[in-house]
């Protein structure tokens, strides 16, 4: 056997065996299921019979995984023993990494008579106990713990060295947990949001790549020959729209961050729709699963209704709230007269809005403008 790590000498330990147990350490951070293996692991090298890893919160014991204990003696130490338990607290009092024993903690006086140490000896069959805590990370903390048989030898200073080396890298696998659990929730909540978009959404990377779309997103996919995926990434088939599309990724993706809208013309029949290409950045926290500069690309049918309309030409156009308004009732087929008097204002107020909206706009004449209200537009959005 390899001369053991440190120079134990009642614990024998070779490098390969300890590298074994880090290893399942850092496995079992990626799989809430996997921690039993370095517990196990590290009872083999200390020689214990029972081993835990309890997670401590404000509230008290928020998790535990346990190994080597008698179920019913388990669920009692869960249920009241652990609010009674000293050893816990006096291993979050001591600095971290720094590890203790229960027979040098506490003196054979006082774990005669005390209601916990008499159920660890009669019911859960536990004399000595080496136990280290964590620095732990948003008031959680982590506590290792062995323990011997109550008839059984107490762990010696070797012990207590490999449980520093072991400490640190709890530490690490327990905030790696925490990481992967808090992306990956957000990466659940931010594809459970956009799947109730009525309207199709994909979530693109810098180059239109796909990384996540809604059912309303395959749906278009499926029936509409304006857009498609082509090698896994989002496209328009319409060759000038596809260029500006791909440049509105690119902005949104990157420094920029720049918000784009474009317009899907009415082909054969089809009803026009507008496409909005967002940022997403991989620090909003919605994103931290991917890493990545990312895009919201959303896909709707130009609607039709008043309210609509003036969101929209507010957007594009920097219209004020009562110029759009005459744009979306001029959409709506009412004349100058009829949104003059719905406005209480006089005509020649209404026409000189015309003026600045169509300077706004660029739509030399009320049909244009009445195109470009009920049509959206390709303009970005600072």
């Amino acid at each position: 056997m390899a001369r053991g790590l440190l120079g134990f000498r009642a614990v024998k330990v070779t490098l390969e065996e300890f590298s074994r147990v880090l290893a399942a350490l850092h496995e079992a951070a990626a799989d809430p299921q996997g921690w039993e293996a370095p517990i196990a692991g590290a009872m083999r090298l200390l020689g214990a019979s029972k081993g835990a890893i309890l997670d401590v919160d404000a509230s008290g014991l928020a998790g535990v995984v346990a190994l080597g204990h008698d179920p019913a003696a388990q669920k009692a130490y869960t249920e009241h023993y652990f609010a009674v338990d000293p050893t816990v607290p006096a291993c979050l009092a001591a600095p971290p990494h720094e590890p203790l024993t229960v027979y040098e903690q506490f003196p054979a006086g006082a774990r005669r008579g005390g209601e916990y140490f008499d159920f660890a000896r009669r019911v859960a069959d536990i004399g000595d106990a080496l136990g280290i805590g964590t620095r732990g990370e948003h008031g959680r903390r982590a506590v290792l713990s062995f323990q011997q048989p109550a008839q059984g030898a107490g762990f010696d200073l070797e012990a207590k060295q490999l449980m520093s080396l072991l400490a640190p890298h709890l530490e690490i696998a327990k905030r790696a947990q925490a990481r992967l659990a808090e992306s990956a929730s957000a990466r659940a909540a931010l594809a459970a949001g956009i799947d109730r978009f009525t309207d199709a959404a994909y979530i693109l990377d810098g180059h239109a790549r796909i990384r996540h779309l809604n059912r309303a997103g395959a749906a278009l996919l499926a029936r509409e020959r304006r857009v498609r995926s082509a090698g896994g990434r989002l496209a328009l088939a319409e060759p000038r729209g596809q260029a500006a599309f791909e440049a509105a990724v690119r902005a949104a993706a990157g420094k920029a961050a720049r918000c784009t809208l474009l317009p899907l013309p009415r082909t054969d029949g089809l009803q026009a729709a507008e496409v909005v290409i967002s940022p997403l950045h991989a620090q909003h926290a919605l994103v931290a699963d991917w890493q990545l500069p990312l895009a919201l690309v959303v896909i709707g049918l130009a609607r039709h209704d008043a309210r609509s309309i003036a969101a929209r030409m507010r957007a594009l156009y920097g219209l004020t709230p009562a110029e759009a308004r005459v744009v979306a009732l001029l959409a709506m087929g009412a004349t100058v007269r009829d949104i003059a008097h719905a406005n209480q204002v006089r005509e020649v107020t209404v026409r000189s809005q015309l003026r600045s909206i169509a300077h706004k706009t660029g739509a030399g004449r009320q049909a244009d403008l009445v195109r470009l209200a009920l049509g959206g537009a390709g303009i970005s959005l600072e």
